[in-house]
């Protein structure tokens, strides 16, 4: 399992580089400057978190890193969601992904402390 999501956020990471070209070469003319930094707010969560992602998954959180990775898809997934479709409701969804990321990384921090579970 572990392998199978770390190729998912490498796939993660690998589609935030190609969002991020894709914004300044298509997207640029076509949103306004707030949409461009909501645009850049979720790119650069998706390549950040999935990069912190991989090293958790080398710590061995592989639950804390599933938790993650929900929150980056409900974070991030739900600002490219509205920025292509309008759909303003999407948007609450990024805060409910914040909190479950923020969640996640407390996690790590208490396991990573405790050394609960985790080789020295």
């Amino acid at each position: 399992m572990s392998r199978n999501l770390a190729a998912t956020f490498c796939l993660l990471i690998a589609l935030s580089i190609g969002l991020g070209a894709f914004g300044q070469h298509a997207l640029t003319p076509l949103l306004s400057a707030k949409q461009m930094a909501t645009f850049a707010t979720a790119g650069d969560y998706l390549l950040i978190q999935s990069v912190a992602g991989l090293v958790a998954l080398k710590w061995g959180l592989r639950c804390q890193s599933m938790l993650l990775l929900a929150g980056l898809v409900l974070f991030s997934g739900s600002l490219l969601i509205y920025l292509a479709t309008g759909l303003v409701v999407v948007t609450f969804l990024a805060p409910v992904g914040g909190i479950i990321m923020i969640a996640a990384w407390l996690w790590s921090a208490w396991v990573l402390v405790s050394k609960r579970g985790l080789p020295e």
